[in-house]
This record gives structure tokens, sequence and C-alpha cells, in this order.
């Protein structure tokens, strides 16, 4: 509880240095923006950002009830929203994962079942965003809104590794042995890595769950296609709330719904591949970057803002919360 607590005090003064950054050239007409924003919109954008959170929730409990049918939809919310929590703190969003197992064993599923939802829930994740991203590229060319520059390039990366992690995960899981050694390889090569036997045995490990994850989700076509087309609902729901946070600022900003999501699409892209809890300064970056090209400078920084308190520190703080709550319970009653 103390890592976490320091992790959290980090983030807040890292929070608190980006806010000042941003805000130092135009801080009057900023607050001036937000005080006078229109609350309908941010209603809206609330709401939608809690649709996201519950659609994204069914995808979890539809995979944890293939394990435990006996498993309820509202501990699948307070999972995910729990999620946000230890994803919000922690680098690539890593902390979320074993938190996720961590809880589904206090709620009686196994720690082999736990990795299986996991690794099941990424693949699934991996093969959604790569349709998306190629999907909205081409619509962005169409269009002729995609950026230049260097944001330009971050975003094909982004795009690249996304599609990339998708087949490297895929063959590890088809080609298990294959990968075992290829990961060997690049251990026993790589002079930075310290205790190589331990890092070969956890590569093992991972390659194997994989294989078990992959093989027991391609048994029902139907099942995958199902996730998928859930997956992308709630994606696509996620990369709507900026166009509620622009038009909470301004209601004639040239914005849609298509714009929103295209951007949201690769932002999300981008933040995934920040090595700093939530994504900061990446998510912030791109964010800004990516919709200077529709709308107005003066309100890029103060929608930047509203979306970000939306989708990242209120489900991060109401996350925390809960853990704390829930796991304060759970121990009580033990």
């Amino acid at each position: 509880m103390k890592k976490i607590g320091l992790k959290t005090i980090l983030i807040f003064l890292l929070t608190m240095f980006l806010f000042y950054y941003l805000l130092k050239d135009n801080f009057i007409e900023s607050m001036k923006l937000l005080k006078n924003a229109n609350y309908l919109y941010i209603f809206l954008a609330v709401l939608v950002f809690i649709l996201y959170i519950i659609v994204e929730s069914y995808l979890l409990y539809i995979l944890i009830n293939k394990q435990k049918k006996s498993y309820k939809f509202k501990d699948a919310i307070n999972l995910d929203i729990m999620t946000k929590f230890f994803n919000g703190i922690t680098p690539f969003s890593l902390g979320g994962q074993p938190l996720q197992i961590y809880r589904l064993n206090k709620e009686g599923v196994t720690v082999t079942k736990g990795i299986l939802i996991l690794v099941e829930n990424f693949i699934i994740l991996q093969i959604t965003m790569s349709i998306m991203c190629i999907l909205y590229l081409i619509i962005g060319y169409i269009f002729n809104v995609m950026p230049s520059g260097f944001i330009l390039y971050c975003t094909i990366l982004g795009v690249i590794i996304t599609i990339v992690s998708l087949f490297v995960a895929i063959f590890s899981c088809l080609k298990t042995s294959i990968a075992k050694k290829i990961g060997y390889f690049f251990i026993d090569k790589f002079k930075f890595i310290k205790d190589k036997e331990n890092k070969k045995e956890k590569w093992s490990s991972k390659c194997s769950e994989y294989s078990l994850g992959y093989k027991d989700l391609v048994k029902d076509k139907k099942f995958i296609v199902k996730c998928i087309i859930i997956n992308f609902i709630y994606m696509s729901i996620y990369f709507m709330v900026p166009f509620f946070t622009f038009k909470a600022l301004n209601t004639d900003i040239n914005i849609n719904f298509v714009f929103s999501m295209i951007f949201g699409c690769f932002i999300y892209t981008a933040s995934c591949f920040v090595p700093i809890p939530g994504g900061s300064v990446g998510a912030e970056y791109s964010f800004i970057h990516f919709f200077e090209v529709i709308v107005k400078e003066v309100f890029i920084v103060p929608g930047l803002l509203l979306w970000r308190f939306i989708t990242y520190y209120i489900p991060m703080i109401i996350g925390g919360i809960m853990f704390n709550i829930i796991d304060s319970k759970s121990v009580k009653n033990k």
C-alpha cells in the first residue's frame, strides 16, 4: 500500500506540473472557457464514458462467465473500475492485470483461469485495435484530417507496433516452441538483462499461457466475432468523449463524431506505448497536436483538461476508493 500511495503522489505532482505547463500562457482565458462551459455537454461526456465502462465491463463479464458461470455482471463492473486505478498508476498500464487475477481469485476463479481470461481479453483487444487503426488511418487520409510532421510519424509507428504486437501474440500462441527459442536468443544476446535463467523461465511461462488462452478462444469462432464487435463498440464510444468536451466549450466548434473517433483512436494508441503512468505527456501531446488540425488553439487546452479529468483522473480516483472499500470488506469477511 505504501508503494501505491507513493505512485499516486508522484502522478499528482506530474499532473500539477503538466497543468501548469499547459495553462501558463493562457490561464485566464482557459479558466473563463471552463467556467462558462455548457454543463449539458459535460454531463453527456460523463454519460458516454459511463456507457463505455458498462460495455467494456460486459466484455470482461462474458469472458469471466465462460470460466465461472455464477460470476455477476456488477462484480465485472466493480473489477473494471478498480482496474482503471491500477492501470492509471503503473507504466504501460500493467498494474491492472495482476489486480484482476488477484480479485478474480478472491471470487473463486483459479489463477490459471484468471490468466486465461486476461490473455483472451488482450488478444481480442489487439485484433480490434489493429482493425480500427487501419480503418481510421484510411478514413483520416480520405477526409484529409491527418496531421503532418513528427506526430504523423508517431501515429504510423503506433499503428505498426499495434499490428506487430498482434502478430507476435498469435505467433507465440501457434508456434510456442519457436517463440520460446527466439525469446531465449534475445535474452542471451542482451547483456543488460540480469538473472537470465529467471527471465527465460518467465518468457517460457508467458508463451505457454498465451498458447492456452488462444486455443481456448478459437474453439468458438462466433464467440470471437461477438467479443470483437463488443470491443469495437466500447472503444468507439470511448473515442466519442472529446466531441462532447469540445462542444461543451463552444457548440460552434467544427468537430463531428467521425473526427473524434479517428483522433481518439490514435491518441489511445500513442498513449499505450508511453512508459509513464496513464500515458501522461504522450496522451496530452498527441491530443493537442491531433485536434489542432480542426479545433482553434484557444479551445484545445481546456478541452484536453475536461477530457483528461473525465477519462483518466475521475475513474482512477473512484477505482482507488472502490478497491480500498471492497478489499477491506473482503479482509473483514475472511
